[in-house]
């Protein structure tokens, strides 16, 4: 449930949608893997 909280608060502040086939145990092993998802997710956008 907090993987759910966590993806659901990035979504939200950063805008951008994560889908079920990204969310993978490696994206959170630390927080400097989180960070370059969401870095990832951000570049994308564009």
């Amino acid at each position: 449930m907090a993987v759910v909280s966590v993806l659901t608060a990035l979504e939200e502040s950063y805008g951008f949608v994560v889908d079920d086939d990204e969310v993978e145990a490696s994206v959170f092993e630390s927080v400097a893997s989180l960070a370059e998802f969401v870095e990832q997710k951000l570049r994308s956008r564009t």
